[in-house]
């Protein structure tokens, strides 16, 4: 890897899960604001970013919500004798949902157990927490290649 290429990987890690901003990502791996802002522009870290703050438990949270105003309309519905086989249908597709949210392997699944290890090394161990970032990112790759095939 040359030094450019790891100071990339070094600034996309900062990125994702340091509080930083880009003016401090740019101190840390001796390169301009404005390349850190290119970076991110153009590797679509914003995405990732977004991604990454994404848990499967908050996804599961939302859902267990949304099955909740089912259930209670539903039962309303069920007591003015104006429920439809729609109406379960919607309910037994959400719960099945959340099964499967619960019960399969995610890349958030990944990420959330990833990122508070990698935010230790970061603040512990710098040198490791590079490394272990690029590797992470190649398991994470060969997942979603796995899940998208599935």
């Amino acid at each position: 890897m040359s030094k450019k290429q790891a100071e990339k990987a070094l600034a996309r890690t900062l990125y994702l899960f340091a509080d930083l901003n880009q003016k401090e990502i740019g101190e840390k791996v001796k390169t301009s604001e404005k390349t850190i802002g290119k970076w991110i522009t153009e590797e679509g870290w914003e995405a990732l970013k977004t991604a990454h703050k994404t848990t499967r438990d908050s996804i599961i949270a939302k859902k267990y919500l949304l099955l909740e105003s089912i259930v209670d309309l539903n039962r309303e519905k069920l007591a003015e004798g104006t429920l439809t086989p729609g109406d379960i249908d919607s309910e037994h597709k959400l719960s099945m949902s959340i099964k499967a949210l619960t019960n399969e392997e995610t890349l958030a699944g990944y990420i959330q157990s990833f990122t508070p290890f990698l935010n230790y090394c970061h603040a512990n161990h710098p040198a490791f927490a590079k490394q272990f970032a690029e590797i992470s990112q190649g398991f994470l790759l060969e997942k979603a290649g796995k899940i998208k095939e599935d």
